[in-house]
């Protein structure tokens, strides 16, 4: 897996609004939460999760979570 110099985080697709997203999934928050707190349509938050699920081969919610601790695109102060 490649690394950038500066942060270390994989390079794996993940956008940044990907990652807020899975930030704040991790956090418990629902679809129409994130929208509101992203100032998005549920619509467009569920396509960044649909996107994650494919980046991530994750197959619910709880794996998305897992696999963004275990490629380092969450950490505990995230929460």
């Amino acid at each position: 897996m490649h690394t950038t110099q500066f942060f270390q985080q994989p390079t794996i697709g993940v956008s940044a609004r990907e990652r807020q997203v899975l930030e704040l999934l991790s956090n418990g928050q629902s679809t129409t939460e994130i929208a509101t707190a992203l100032y998005l349509s549920p619509h467009t938050v569920n396509d960044h999760r649909k996107a994650l699920k494919w980046k991530l081969d994750a197959k619910n919610v709880a794996q998305m979570i897992r696999k963004g601790f275990e490629l380092q695109l969450l950490n505990t102060s995230t929460l």
